[in-house]
């Protein structure tokens, strides 16, 4: 008896994990059209894809990871040295973990992927 209100328990959560993962899939699908689209029609996507090939913010971008990872790093460091983190050394951690998200992200996106998806793209629309 016990293991069919567990199997109810179950299926619940299974139903609504896959409403949200759908919902989810939707919403990402919807916006990254939307920001594909606009980036398109204004020539962003043109703009980072020779930024792309060219390279010419790289080592700016590199030295503001190395910064932020030291300060991540030393913000940790501190914490553990002084054996307790308050309210303030916790929110400096999560926007310097933050910071060090978004620095990889576009540092991955700028030179790995659109390179990798669309080489040599010279504007227009991506699909023929």
């Amino acid at each position: 008896m016990r293991w069919l209100a567990h199997m109810q328990i179950i299926k619940e959560i299974i139903k609504q994990g896959g409403t949200q993962i759908l919902a989810q899939f939707g919403i990402c699908t919807v916006m990254c059209g939307a920001v594909i689209g606009l980036l398109i029609s204004s020539g962003g996507l043109l703009l980072l894809a020779n930024e792309g090939q060219n390279k010419t913010f790289l080592i700016p971008a590199l030295i503001a990871l190395a910064i932020v990872v030291f300060m991540y790093i030393e913000n940790k460091k501190t914490c553990h040295q002084k054996g307790f983190s308050t309210t303030g050394d916790k929110m400096w951690g999560v926007i310097l973990f933050m910071l060090l998200s978004i620095v990889i992200s576009v540092l991955f996106t700028l030179y790995v992927f659109i390179p990798w998806w669309i080489p040599n793209y010279q504007g227009g629309p991506l699909l023929p």
